[in-house]
């Protein structure tokens, strides 16, 4: 968990809004570029991002694409990328881009406006669909995909509950975090003392286990497949080098391509259905196959998983 900075330039009597709290607490994490479209729902947080001369907010076309772009940045920057969605169809368009977030294991922390807590079924217990203005639960509907899924209903459980979203990004397996905060919320003012307070008293987070801890051992005819959980885990130079150092082969899936290097003579090209001849062949001719962040999909190993080199002793990490 990393240390409040942004708000130490504060007094601590000064008061900002909990919105302004989200935007200078995911600053922290160095995120800066936010994607989404404004909206009621979330005026709040849009204005919070316009006020502060460190962020940006990426206009898309759609919510969809939005939640698309911050995935994508998550993957590029291997940070966390954020998406946000209005109250109602905001919400339910960012479910596409939810659901190729937690496919892919992304880092992508998205924030979905609500109606205010008064006319909040969730809160009140309402027994009806829908009560607030576009009103949509989107809770119960995200909670199977996604790490972390909440509504944050005051703003002192908010600062807590941001802090658990974020930690589950990159906790263990990768994966995208859904919170949901009422307009009321977003706007609600407190103290910068109060809030470093509540900081100061949250649990330190359980530490990330190791994921590269694996006796490496080298074979007559090894073959090595990297993939995507390699850049995510943050080993990619650690297993870089070790490859090198070791003259070992290896092939990329294609969600791994920014870990190959085409300069080096042990790179084998990308291992898919769609992807080169010289890494599928030699897949399949390899004696032991060891496996890096991979899942081995159906697009890696062909229609038949059978199939896919019968006679290799198969090591997964």
């Amino acid at each position: 968990m990393k240390s409040l900075i942004n708000i130490e330039k504060l007094s601590d009597e000064d008061e900002i809004t909990f919105a302004d709290y989200v935007i200078y607490r995911l600053l922290d994490y160095q995120v800066d570029t936010f994607f989404g479209i404004t909206g009621g729902g979330i005026m709040y947080l849009i204005d919070s991002l316009a006020r502060n001369s460190k962020t940006k907010l990426v206009s898309v076309h759609h919510e969809s694409f939005g939640g698309l772009a911050a995935d994508a940045y998550s993957k590029v920057s291997n940070n966390i990328g954020v998406a946000l969605g209005t109250t109602g169809p905001g919400v339910t368009n960012l479910f596409t881009s939810l659901s190729a977030a937690w496919q892919d294991s992304s880092k992508v922390l998205f924030i979905g406006g609500q109606v205010k807590s008064a006319d909040s079924s969730r809160i009140n217990n309402f027994k009806v669909r829908q009560n607030g203005t576009f009103e949509f639960d989107a809770i119960d509907n995200y909670k199977s995909i996604t790490k972390y899924c909440d509504i944050i209903q005051d703003v002192e459980s908010g600062i807590i509950q941001l802090e658990e979203a974020i930690h589950s990004l990159d906790y263990k397996r990768p994966g995208p975090a859904y919170i949901e905060i009422p307009l009321d919320v977003q706007g609600k003012k407190l103290k910068i003392k109060n809030i470093k307070k509540i900081h100061s008293s949250i649990k330190k987070p359980s530490e990330n286990p190791n994921r590269m801890s694996v006796d490496l051992k080298a074979s007559e005819n090894p073959l090595y497949i990297i993939g995507a959980g390699v850049l995510k885990s943050n080993s990619a130079k650690k297993l870089r080098t070790f490859l090198v150092e070791n003259d070992l082969p290896y092939v990329v899936t294609p969600l791994a391509i920014g870990f190959s290097d085409s300069n080096d003579k042990n790179y084998l090209g990308v291992l898919s259905i769609r992807g080169n001849r010289s890494a599928n062949i030699i897949s399949q001719q390899a004696n032991t196959i060891i496996i890096f962040g991979c899942s081995l999909h159906q697009q890696i190993v062909g229609w038949d998983p059978k199939l896919f080199n019968p006679k290799a002793k198969k090591n997964m990490v």
